[in-house]
C-alpha cells in the first residue's frame, strides 16, 4: 500500500479504505469475525467515528461563526466588509496569505492589549 501511495498510483485515503477491505476479509476468513462480533464491532466503530466528528463540526461551525461576526478592527481598517470581502477574493494566494497573518497579528495584538488592561486594573 505505501509503495503505491509512494509511486502516485493511489492516493492515501484509497489506501487506506482498501487497506481496511482487507483487514476485515482476512478477519472473516480466518474466523475472527463471525456474525455474533461484527454488530458490537460496527458500534464501536461508529461511535468511534462519531467522537472524531463531534469536534470538526465544532471547529467547522466556530469558523462559519467567525466569518458572520467578522473582526470588526480589522473591517475598519479596510472600509466597508463587502468591498474588503471582494478585495479578499480579488487577490492571489500569496497576498491572501499575508492579509490572513496580518488579521491574525492584529487580533493577537489587541488581545494582549485587553490582557495588560486586565491585569492593570486590578
Amino acid at each position: 500500500m505505501l509503495g503505491g501511495v509512494a509511486l502516485g498510483y493511489f492516493y492515501a485515503a484509497e489506501a487506506a479504505a482498501t487497506g481496511a477491505f482487507m483487514l476485515f476479509c482476512a478477519g472473516v476468513v480466518s474466523g475472527r469475525i463471525s456474525r455474533t462480533t461484527l454488530r458490537p464491532m460496527l458500534a464501536e466503530t461508529m461511535s468511534t467515528t462519531g467522537a472524531l466528528f463531534a469536534p470538526l463540526v465544532a471547529a467547522t461551525t466556530f469558523t462559519l461563526l467567525l466569518r458572520l461576526l467578522g473582526d470588526r478592527q480589522t473591517d475598519r481598517g479596510m472600509g466597508d466588509r463587502t468591498a474588503g470581502r471582494q478585495r479578499a477574493a480579488d487577490c492571489g494566494s500569496a497576498r491572501r496569505h499575508i492579509c490572513l497573518r496580518v488579521r491574525a497579528r492584529r487580533l493577537r495584538d489587541h488581545l494582549r492589549g485587553r490582557a495588560g488592561a486586565d491585569a492593570s486594573s486590578g
